[in-house]
């Protein structure tokens, strides 16, 4: 009883005191991306991310394909900040993969995290969509939506 009750003493003086910092983190899957880049068509994929609270988040988009490795071809940041690992104070930025001469898919995993000892619950929402156009007459673009946690802040 006396080990319980100088244990609880400990933990409750190391949260009084600031000795464990809870900072704000999370994560979400993107279901689906696809690039390609034939002679004849190309597709590409963009994940859209909004920073929906007012300070700066440290963010990290890592792109499997489809047989689990990482992926990092024709992948480019839009909007980031800190060489594409933060995203400012309420702003959006977005995420654009374009393919090689293969199709190529797989699944992506946003993660992430307070950079300045914030404790937000919820910091991102994101959304994919898939592009595709053809690359001779008669020219054709399609697109399809792709849902990032239901459309939901993480």
């Amino acid at each position: 009883m006396k080990k319980l009750i100088i244990s609880m003493a400990v933990v409750v003086s190391m949260v009084l005191t600031g000795s464990i910092v809870f900072a704000g983190q999370g994560k979400a899957i993107v279901p689906l991306w696809q690039t390609d880049a034939r002679t004849t068509s190309g597709v590409s994929t963009v994940i859209y991310i909004t920073n929906i609270v007012p300070n700066d988040i440290e963010v990290d988009v890592t792109f499997y394909d489809n047989s689990g490795a990482v992926y990092t071809t024709g992948v480019s940041y839009v909007n980031f900040i800190s060489s594409n690992t933060q995203l400012g104070g309420n702003t959006t930025g977005y995420v654009h993969m374009v393919g090689n001469t293969t199709i190529e898919y797989g699944y992506a995993v946003i993660e992430w995290k307070n950079s300045t000892g914030n404790d937000d619950t919820v910091a991102l929402v994101a959304h994919a969509l898939v592009s595709r156009v053809t690359n001779s007459s008669p020219y054709r673009d399609g697109r399809f939506a792709v849902p990032v946690n239901n459309g939901m802040p993480f």
